[in-house]
């Protein structure tokens, strides 16, 4: 607790949010429309309450029946709005809020009290000695106090990208030491002497424990990280969506002074002959201008740029319980489009659970190998003939200790203790080994069945010289001893081409010949076809201190034993797998494992399923192909096994050169440059590094990769959600500008126009609320099986187009009838006067429209021709709280808003026929699916030529964190 006060937590200060009366403030600030409405709707209210309390009485002749209170209906609207909006954008910021919190904690490893264990990162304390390896980035400044081989990146803190060397404290005095002695041999090496360890660097290499000196605000991480400002950049929709936005408010605009000059023109040219007296007259020109304000309003789409962030967030919150944690909204978005996975076998396809099932010792002993297939034969298996079961004697795992001698089970045991980074420690308060998942199946094996003592027992015995953690790029891990009787030897652990760089076999002192070569390499041929990791242990003994570069590419050495690891599938990856083909995607699986193991998971998962025409290939044979030859095959290549990073960044490049959309899957250090390049990286959350994480754009909690199929389709229901969005309000705000405009350029009062300002607001109201909903439901099954969206695509498609103008058409033709009288409906009333008549035509218009969008919501469940449109309807209950609200609120407003709506009360024949005529946009809909789009291809494209500036083509997305130029240098 003295350590908290004193130095503070690792924590940063919140940052400065808007308030909720910030979030109106920005709102107002940045409405002019509403602020303009707002302006008209005082005026309004306070010259009809001006009216109202001096008893003026209208001359003969004036139609205008609006009271005060239509002016404050249109304050209030305008106080909804804006409130709606100030706390959508309120709302949004602390949801956001709260995933990027979630997003940087993560646990890291501290020694408390003599001991490991694994704390937040928030938990940090000055003073603390933090443990880091290869991949992690630093929480905190501090000092190294023990190291191998350690260099970071602190290009995040310098701006220079060299791999910086670290040296530990006592090295760095000893050199100092020296030069200040006069010894001018060491005066070069003080320059490159670096204990220090800063917060945000990467760790590239190396492995060690650093003295914790400064968190929080006081760490190098924290002054930088409060020096900025978060900006999120939109992605390509995002942007298409601004640039529709302010076309929309630009045609709005125009259409509302186009409408307003019409009127005026109307005005003064009728003025002469208006016996009205000066009071009627301006407030008879103050409704027109309402009017035109009010459509404005709903015909500039208000905050239409603002609907792609608002859906992003709530989509955001939705993954977060999915387990799947999207660092950008791009991320969510791009994963629509997906085209091709590029998934990595361990902890994604596989549960990431290991456990050693099998052990062959040489070619003396083995155990647990009598229940493995080694009959099935395999194309790449050139030892397919030799009977491994006969020839190395087997026993059970139980009886494997008691046969070993005590020499070579002490052998055994340090291999796998001291040449390893898993540590015991407590989850959950439970004592277990926590690291590597490799390394704690071969840790749990040492002490179940070689009986080995507490981890830091065995390795405080040890003497180690060198330790160079594992790394993608060799595929191995040593680490280098000094034995007492003053021998060194290098153990090494590797879990690809094992038996590379081994001459002989611990079971003897005789040369590793040929066949028994042959026997090991079948061996673990038989292990890769029964789903094992095979993992080689050996060593090599120095009469001298071996090179350091002697570790990172071993020689000569002696075989110990080869370890068959069983990590079982996921359960549901299959039905994943299947989905995703389903689904239009391709799944290809890139591993750093053997062939035999990556095609008998690839088989067991769906990637190799019988009747698909797919390749395999290794890193090698792939890395060497000519890039026509590499073109040519990706087309069928469904594993790519023994992977480096490098080939892993070449397959990306070249898919996204063949126009693919890609995700890739890594937790590597290595895998930072691939996860960058691909259009969506994803990060394992558990087991992948800080690195691999920090360059993904989504990171899987749970590491299923069923979770990156929820992504993709919700990633499409979002697109989706988008897009009906777009052609609900699109139509609702085409049929109602237009009839406006024509009923009140045929009216000489703006009480003669078929809707008066506050019916439009309503109607605004109304389908604002009406599409929010539309954007919400669920991924449907007609979005899980359809092929990806494609990147090219225009954001208003060609069927969107044919079901905006086709229903725009038929909601406008049902007004203009009701509204010239071109139609006589059965039950219609005669009014006893001129006003009468009006008020009753233009209530009926009002309702039946009303009514119209209402039931237009339901063709706008689906965006395709299929005519079912109560697809996942029962799932989407804010659609049904919004339609309830909406046939409330409009029931209400016919039956007691006659003042302040300017309606008359209907009958129940009125109301049948109203909601009758509404029904209409079913069949219409329906009718309007039956043609084929291709039929209005040609009206498509005449309104992209004249309407060039909307965003019917998308824009074009700048490769965001990676240059050209690293790519080609792979």
């Amino acid at each position: 607790m003295d350590r908290k006060r004193v130095f503070g937590q690792n924590r940063l200060p919140k940052r400065k949010q808007r308030s909720l009366p910030g979030c109106l403030w920005e709102v107002l600030r940045t409405s002019i429309l509403l602020l303009v409405l707002a302006v008209v709707g005082i005026s309004s209210f306070a010259w009809d309450m001006h009216r109202h309390l001096v008893r003026v009485v209208p001359s003969a002749g004036d139609q205008d029946t609006t009271v005060w209170y239509q002016g404050a209906t249109i304050i209030v609207f305008v106080v909804v709005a804006i409130s709606t909006e100030a706390a959508a954008q309120w709302a949004k910021q602390r949801k956001l809020a709260c995933l990027w919190m979630k997003h940087n904690d993560k646990l890291v490893r501290v020694i408390r009290s003599g001991r490991q264990v694994e704390i937040s990162v928030y938990d940090i304390l000055v003073g603390d000695a933090v443990t880091f390896g290869a991949g992690d980035i630093i929480p905190v400044d501090g000092i190294l106090i023990e190291g191998h081989n350690v260099k970071c990146d602190e290009s995040s803190c310098t701006g220079e990208s060299d791999l910086l060397p670290k040296t530990t404290a006592d090295d760095t005095l000893a050199i100092l030491k020296r030069t200040l002695r006069g010894n001018q041999a060491n005066s070069h090496i003080l320059d490159r002497a670096d204990p220090f360890i800063h917060s945000g660097a990467k760790v590239q290499e190396g492995m060690g424990t650093f003295l914790t000196t400064a968190v929080g605000m006081d760490s190098s991480w924290g002054r930088l990280m409060m020096s900025l400002e978060d900006y999120h950049e939109p992605g390509a929709q995002g942007r298409k969506l601004i640039a529709l936005g302010s076309a929309t408010f630009e045609l709005g605009m125009g259409v509302a002074i186009l409408l307003l000059a019409v009127s005026t023109v109307k005005f003064l040219a009728t003025l002469p002959n208006n016996a009205q007296g000066p009071e009627e007259k301006g407030r008879r020109y103050l409704g027109f201008l309402t009017l035109c304000v009010a459509l404005s309003v709903l015909a500039a789409q208000l905050f239409l740029s603002e609907i792609h962030s608002k859906q992003a967030a709530f989509r955001l919150g939705n993954m977060l319980k999915h387990n799947t944690l999207i660092r950008s909204s791009r991320g969510l978005e791009t994963s629509a489009e997906i085209t091709t996975i590029c998934a990595g076998k361990t902890g994604i396809l596989t549960q990431n659970k290991m456990m050693v099932v099998a052990a062959t010792l040489g070619t003396s002993l083995g155990c647990g190998n009598g229940g493995l297939d080694t009959e099935r034969p395999s194309t790449h298996d050139t030892t397919a003939s030799i009977d491994a079961a006969s020839t190395i004697p087997d026993v059970s795992l139980r009886n494997f200790s008691p046969n070993l001698s005590l020499q070579m089970r002490d052998l055994l045991l340090q291999s796998i203790v001291i040449n390893s980074t898993a540590f015991e420690g407590e989850v959950d308060g439970v004592r277990t080994f926590v690291g590597s998942k490799t390394e704690v199946a071969l840790m749990e094996f040492s002490r179940e069945f070689l009986a080995s003592r507490h981890s830091v027992e065995e390795r405080s015995e040890a003497a180690v010289v060198q330790q160079i953690p594992f790394r993608a790029q060799s595929r191995l891990m040593s680490t280098v001893v000094k034995l007492p009787s003053g021998i060194y030897r290098v153990y090494v652990k590797r879990c690809s081409k094992i038996t590379d760089g081994v001459n002989d076999s611990s079971s003897s002192a005789e040369y590793l010949y040929q066949e028994d070569r042959r026997l090991l390499q079948h061996r673990i041929a038989v292990y890769g076809r029964n789903c094992l990791r095979p993992i080689g242990l050996s060593y090599r003994d120095f009469d001298f201190c071996p090179p350091e570069d002697f570790a990172g590419d071993p020689r000569n050495m002696t075989m110990i034993a080869v370890f068959g690891i069983k990590d079982p599938p996921r359960p549901g990856v299959h039905e994943a797998v299947r989905d995703c083909q389903r689904g239009g995607v391709f799944v290809r699986m890139v591993t750093g494992e053997n062939l035999e193991t990556a095609c008998a998971v690839a088989r067991e998962v769906g990637i190799l399923a019988p009747g698909l025409d797919r390749m395999v290939l290794e890193g090698d044979a792939f890395r060497t192909m000519e890039d026509k030859d590499r073109l040519h095959s990706l087309a069928r290549l469904a594993v790519l096994a023994r992977a480096t990073p490098g080939d892993k960044r070449i397959l990306v490049r070249t898919l996204k050169e063949l126009g693919e959309v890609v995700a890739v899957t890594g937790k590597g250090v290595n895998d930072g440059a691939a996860l960058k390049s691909a259009q969506i990286g994803i990060a394992a959350g558990i087991h992948g590094c800080d690195t691999a994480k920090e360059a993904a754009d989504v990171i899987l909690m749970d590491e299923n990769f069923g979770s990156i199929w929820t992504l993709i389709t919700w990633g499409r229901a979002m697109n989706d959600g988008i897009k009906r969005f777009l052609q609900y309000k699109m139509t609702a705000v085409t049929a109602a500008t237009i009839l406006t405009f024509a009923t009140t350029g045929a009216s000489s009062t703006s009480a003669g126009a078929v809707s008066n300002a506050t019916q439009l607001l309503w109607i605004s109201l109304v389908t604002d609320f009406e599409a929010m909903a539309l954007m919400t439901g669920r991924p449907t099954e007609t979005a899980t099986h359809r092929k990806p969206d494609q990147r090219s695509a225009s954001i208003i498609t060609l069927h969107m187009t044919k079901m905006i103008l086709g229903q725009a058409i038929c909601q406008l033709t049902i007004g203009l009838v009701l509204f010239f009288g071109w139609f006589r409906l059965p039950h219609q009333r005669e009014a006893p006067n001129v006003a009468g008549a009006t008020g009753l035509r233009n209530t009926f218009v009002f309702n039946t429209f009303f009514w119209l969008q209402i039931f237009n919501s339901l063709n706008n469940r689906r965006l395709d021709n299929s005519l079912d449109i109560f697809e996942g309807i029962s799932s989407n209950w804010l659609f049904f709280l919004v339609q309830f609200l909406a046939i409330g609120g409009h029931v209400l407003i016919m039956v007691f808003g006659e003042q302040v709506f300017g309606t008359v009360q209907l009958d129940g024949s009125e109301w049948g026929e109203c909601i009758g005529i509404g029904l209409l946009s079913i069949p219409c809909g329906m009718l309007l699916r039956l043609i084929p789009d291709q039929w209005v291809n040609v009206l498509f494209v005449l309104g992209r030529n004249v309407f060039g500036r909307l965003p019917l083509r998308p824009v074009q997305r700048e490769p965001r964190r990676y240059r050209r130029s690293d790519l080609d240098e792979v």
